[in-house]
């Protein structure tokens, strides 16, 4: 009997540690599930804009990749501007166009302690998305 208590007991703390690793890993899946998408979506964004000569309002209509994001849960969009949604941080990432000049693409970042957050922000660099979008001209 006290064999068994002793099993129970290892087999606890052994849970207690592979717990935390297990949804560690799960939110990293999740952020690179987002970054992938953001990066396809990004490429849908310009052939959005070389077949129609334009941006739209809503980055769900350039990209499908993007729409599946939001009606997942993972972004919110509403006006040139996408939200990216991390752990707890409702706008981890946050995506706008100039609205005034569709000119160019922003990405900014939140200032949180949050280590999901954190982590998707290490995933999507700036340098990689660095992109200019023009209205009905494309610029190289």
């Amino acid at each position: 009997m006290i064999e068994l208590i002793f099993v129970i007991v290892i087999l606890g703390v052994l849970a207690s540690i592979a717990i935390p690793k297990l949804n560690a890993t799960r939110d990293d899946a999740e952020n690179v599930k987002i970054a992938a998408a953001l990066r396809n979506g990004t490429n849908e964004m310009i052939t959005y804009l070389l077949a129609q000569g334009q941006v739209d309002s809503n980055f769900s209509t350039m990209s499908k990749v993007l729409a599946t994001l939001e009606s997942s849960g993972l972004a919110t969009m509403h006006n040139y501007n996408m939200k990216l949604i991390s752990g707890t941080v409702s706008d981890c990432i946050q995506i706008d166009l100039n609205a005034t000049t569709l000119n160019e693409m922003y990405i900014t970042y939140a200032n949180t302690s949050d280590s999901s957050c954190n982590g998707l922000q290490a995933l999507i660099k700036t340098t990689n998305y660095n992109m200019k979008i023009r209205g009905t001209n494309v610029i190289y």
